[in-house]
């Protein structure tokens, strides 16, 4: 990676350690983000399963990955898949609003419909590759 000047891989864990997240960036020149090019943890595509017809607020979120609307982990993901152009704020002059809600792009609309029979298999799994654009 260092040879092409592509950014470092990022390595996280969860709380408990029971997870291992690698987040390794593309390569800037890299711009364009493909359905077929992306790949999410389960919690992101909870996330996105749960805002696909309708706008979920930060504690609705939070209840469905049974964690807490504080926790690191939601800190971490809502802001990362912002980043990747799979959410939209509802507010978006706004985006630290208690109002606020997050639904689907249409990226990541595309992503799900031809993706849904692929992810099936994997609700369970604890599948933590992700790969973006920086």
């Amino acid at each position: 990676m260092e040879k092409n000047s592509s950014p470092a891989a990022i390595f996280e864990t969860d709380d408990e350690r029971q997870s291992l997240l690698v987040t390794i960036p593309v390569h800037k020149s890299f711009t364009a983000i493909l359905p077929e090019n992306i790949i999410l943890t389960q919690n992101e595509n909870a996330v996105l399963r749960l805002c696909y017809d309708a706008a979920a607020s930060k504690s609705e979120i939070a209840a469905k990955l049974k964690v807490s609307p504080t926790s690191g982990t939601i800190k971490r993901l809502l802001p990362k898949l912002i980043k990747m152009g799979l959410l939209e704020y509802t507010i978006p002059d706004k985006p630290n609003s208690s109002s606020q809600k997050y639904l689907c792009s249409e990226l990541a609309k595309n992503y799900l419909d031809q993706n849904f029979l692929l992810l099936v298999p994997f609700l369970l799994a604890p599948v933590l590759v992700l790969v973006t654009s920086v």
